[in-house]
């Protein structure tokens, strides 16, 4: 027999709350299904967006228009943003340009303006109205004397700006006494009334108070101090570049010097005492070798130039008939090889012709009769071949003269013959070598002259 509906109500309702708690967990699963983009359910906004209004998110700035943002009904999440078309960038609106900074000595002014949408935004240019003052200098002032040996020291500072100061050398002005000749350009010293203690040689000298009439000292001339027994040392410039014959024999320099030997001046080779044979090699250091200092010594064999030298005096190797090696040390700092300073050497085959020289002087190989090369080294600063230069070297076979040659001296190859030939670097022809050079150059040659671009 069936039992009516109501009989076990209370297992009925028990079983009724179980399956509402189903359906409402199932309309829970299936609204948050929609939301999980990785459920595969549609997306509300698949159909499109339902967008609000615009409405301004950022006003307009000098240099950018404002923006404007509207927002899906369907999601707040979804957004999209724009340039409000009402409201474009706005543009710089400048103000009056007003001074910035003063003109200093150096510098023009400075001028600035501001934009009255932002104080921020500023332009700044020179003042056209304010240019650099310059320099307006106060006359210069000693400010350290000099002394017979040390140098001395001006200043001057400026009427705009005392900050600004510069300052000069007041050169040493050297041993009272001593005199001077104006020669080419700067002074050739003498003795004049010194006759005994240290004389100190000044690098420049000066006749009167004008700055401007200061040259330096470059000649120590013939027999400058010759025979002054008194003159116990004497320091020389490094202005110098020239030491006459006999400038310091009989002093008391050579007097105390050891014999046979050569005999130094500060840093300078100025003779020899006594007899000196076979190899010389000269002190490191060595800058400049006296006019005359080995004349005329068939002792001599072998001669090292060091690095250090710059001058090689007048006649400072002539007729040394024995020497038969010169060697220029590496990374020579030669610039002048002086008048008939190896005149008459007839036993060097070879010379090698540092790439630092720039003058070779008159006659500096005339009669060099066993040479048989001649080389200039590379990039070769060689200026001026003097007069005779090469007279009489006939076994040369080929000299190349460098491009960097302006002038080249009276019968600067004398005597040289069909057999030998001549390059000329850095002329394309004779009429170009002669207008640089004039033609008195070719005069009694009989070499072949070739042109090289």
């Amino acid at each position: 027999m069936t039992k009516p509906i109501f009989d076990n109500g209370r297992k009925y309702m028990i079983k009724f709350k179980t399956l509402s708690f189903i359906f409402i967990a199932a309309l829970i699963f299936t609204f948050t299904a929609c939301r999980d983009p990785g459920s595969g359910i549609t997306d509300p906004c698949a159909d499109g967006h339902d967008w609000g209004d615009w409405v301004v998110t950022t006003a307009p700035t000098c240099t950018a228009a404002g923006t404007e943002e509207r927002i899906c009904s369907h999601d707040s999440g979804h957004t999209e943003t724009r340039d409000n078309p009402d409201a474009p960038a706005l543009g710089h609106d400048w103000g009056e340009w007003t001074v910035k900074t003063d003109a200093t000595c150096t510098e023009a002014g400075t001028e600035e303006r501001i934009c009255n949408h932002n104080h921020a935004h500023t332009e700044t240019r020179s003042n056209s109205g304010a240019p650099a003052l310059g320099h307006d200098w106060n006359e210069w002032a000693e400010t350290t004397a000099a002394t017979a040996t040390t140098d001395g020291e001006e200043t001057r500072t400026c009427k705009h700006d005392s900050s600004h100061t510069e300052t000069r050398v007041l050169y040493a002005t050297g041993t009272a006494g001593l005199n001077y000749t104006l020669y080419d350009n700067g002074y050739i010293v003498s003795r004049g009334s010194v006759t005994s203690g240290a004389v100190h040689i000044p690098a420049f000298h000066r006749t009167d108070d004008n700055y401007s009439s200061y040259l330096p000292v470059t000649v120590i001339v013939d027999d400058a101090f010759q025979n002054q027994s008194g003159i116990t040392e004497v320091t020389i410039p490094a202005s110098v570049t020239s030491i006459g014959e006999n400038a310091f024999s009989g002093t008391g320099i050579f007097i105390n010097a050891p014999g046979n030997s050569v005999v130094y001046i500060s840093n300078w080779a100025v003779g020899i005492k006594g007899t000196v044979s076979g190899i010389i090699s000269f002190n490191p250091g060595t800058v400049g070798i006296a006019d005359m200092f080995a004349d005329d010594n068939s002792n001599i064999t072998e001669v090292t130039i060091p690095e250090s030298v710059k001058f090689i005096g007048v006649w400072a190797f002539r007729d040394c008939t024995g020497l038969g090696s010169i060697t220029f040390e590496a990374n020579s700092q030669l610039e002048i090889i002086g008048e008939s300073a190896f005149h008459g050497t007839t036993q060097i085959p070879t010379i090698s012709i540092p790439a630092s020289v720039k003058t070779i002087g008159f006659g500096a190989f005339s009669d060099a009769t066993n040479l048989v090369s001649v080389t200039f080294g590379a990039n070769s600063q060689l200026e001026i071949i003097g007069e005779s230069a090469f007279h009489g070297t006939t076994q040369v076979p080929t000299i190349s003269i460098p491009a960097s040659v302006t002038t080249v001296g009276l019968n600067a190859f004398y005597n040289w013959t069909s057999s030998q030939t001549i390059i000329i670097l850095g002329h394309p022809n004779q009429e170009s070598a002669d207008a640089a050079w004039g033609p008195n150059w070719r005069e009694h040659c009989a070499a072949i002259i070739q042109y090289t671009p």
